[in-house]
C-alpha cells in the first residue's frame, strides 16, 4: 500500500520500500530512522492513522527516544540526603514538581507561592504559562525559602551560580550512587508517581506541559501504587541535635 506525504516532506516511500531500508546499511537506513522520527509522534497526536514504519519491524536507534529512567523512593531519599542543604529545595521541585533543571535555574522564590509554583510563558520550554500545585511532599522540603533566584551562590556577593548547582549535584548524586545521572530522572519520577497515585492524565499533562497522549503512552504503569504512596511521603531527615 502507498503512503502519501505531505509535498514538503522529502521522503515519500512505498511500504516496499521501507522494507528495502530495514537494515542499518547507509545511506537507506537515514530513511527509516527518519521517517520513524516523523511518524511516532504524530500517531500518538492522532495526526496519522498509522505508523508506517512499524510494519517492516523498526523499533528505532537507542537515541531516537529518550529512555525513561524512574528513580525508586529509596533512592529519591538517598539523594535528598546526600544533598547539600542549599540544593535540597532545588531536587524537591524537581521531584515532587517534575520541573526540568533548565526552568529551575530561572525560578525566583517569588514563583513559588503558597500553595502553588508558577512556571511563567518566560521560563516554560512550550512558552506556555503553567501552574504546579505544591504536594505536601514537596511543601516540607521547603519550610525555609529565600528569596530572588533559587541557585546556590558563590562569593561574599552571593551570586545565583549555575556552576555551583552543577558542582554540588554532581557531588550529591555521585554520593548517593547515581553517576552518571540518568537524564530528567526526577521528572520522570515525577510524572510516574503522581500519575500512578492521582490517576488523572489530564491534570498530570497539564502539570508537566506535555500531552494526555504522551502520559499515557510513556508513563502508564511504570510504577505501582504502593511505591507512589512510599514516594509521597518522603519528608526531610530529621537532624539531632
Amino acid at each position: 500500500m502507498g503512503i502519501a506525504f505531505s509535498p514538503t516532506f522529502p521522503l515519500p516511500i512505498s511500504n516496499d520500500g521501507l522494507t528495502e531500508c530495514r537494515s542499518d546499511e547507509e545511506p537507506k537506513s537515514d530513511t527509516v530512522r527518519t521517517l520513524f522520527k516523523f511518524s511516532t509522534p504524530r500517531e500518538g497526536q492522532k495526526l496519522i492513522s498509522y505508523n508506517p514504519v512499524e510494519e517492516v519491524g523498526y523499533k528505532g536507534r537507542k537515541n531516537d527516544a529518550e529512555e525513561i529512567t524512574v528513580l525508586t523512593p529509596e533512592q529519591l531519599q538517598r539523594l535528598f540526603a546526600c544533598a547539600d542543604a542549599e540544593i535540597r529545595p532545588l531536587y524537591a521541585v524537581a521531584a515532587f514538581a517534575g520541573v526540568p533543571w533548565n526552568e529551575i535555574e530561572q525560578l525566583n522564590w517569588e514563583d513559588i507561592k503558597e500553595h502553588e509554583i508558577v512556571i511563567s510563558s518566560r521560563i516554560a520550554k512550550t512558552r506556555s504559562r503553567r501552574i504546579i500545585p505544591i504536594r505536601a511532599a514537596l511543601a516540607a522540603f521547603l519550610t525555609e525559602r529565600g528569596t530572588g533566584s533559587l541557585l546556590p551562590r558563590i562569593y561574599s556577593a552571593r551570586r545565583p551560580s549555575v556552576r555551583r548547582l552543577d558542582f554540588l549535584r554532581a557531588r550529591a548524586e555521585k554520593k548517593a550512587g547515581l553517576h552518571p545521572w540518568p537524564r530528567n530522572a526526577c521528572r520522570h519520577s515525577f510524572i510516574s508517581y503522581a500519575l500512578a497515585f492521582d490517576k488523572d492524565e489530564n491534570k498530570i499533562a497539564l502539570e508537566s506541559g506535555n500531552t494526555p497522549d504522551v502520559i499515557h503512552t510513556n508513563y502508564r504503569a511504570l510504577v505501582t501504587r504502593e511505591a507512589a504512596d512510599w514516594c509521597w511521603r518522603i519528608r526531610p531527615a530529621v537532624v539531632e541535635p
